[in-house]
């Protein structure tokens, strides 16, 4: 038995529609499609909110990796050693593999270090290049 929310009457059956004391609608309670509905809304907030975390930890790894090759045009040039070279080369790239980005991406990244040496004069192959001569 039911209650109608009007009258308050008491001896409405559960299937019933309308009252018949006061003959208004009863509307059906959907507690149980309610609770489904906030579950849903819930894990799909929890699983955005989980992906923008994600998204932004990565954009700060690879913000951190950018920063570190705009830093070799201050210390690389012809005269670097290449011990040191060596060193934060192997540095970097271990820097980048405990990333949490896919692996062309640490690909690029080291590519890009790598460029960034042999632009400014100390990488393998500027390291290798005959030396000039001066007259």
């Amino acid at each position: 038995m039911q209650t109608c929310r009007h009258c308050l009457s008491e001896d409405i059956p559960d299937g019933a529609t309308h009252c018949r004391h006061c003959g208004r609608r009863l509307k059906p309670t959907h507690i149980a499609r309610n609770i489904i509905i906030g579950i849903v809304i819930f894990i799909a907030l929890a699983l955005y909110i989980n992906f923008a975390r994600e998204s932004a930890a990565r954009d700060e790894e690879r913000f951190q990796a950018r920063s570190e090759i705009d830093t070799v045009k201050v210390w690389c040039s012809p005269e670097t050693p290449e011990d040191f070279v060596e060193a934060r080369t192997k540095t970097f790239e271990q820097k980048v593999d405990a990333m949490d980005l896919e692996m062309e991406e640490k690909q690029g990244l080291n590519s890009a270090f790598a460029n960034q040496l042999e632009l400014h004069g100390c990488g393998f192959t500027a390291r290798n290049q005959p030396k000039k001569k001066r007259r």
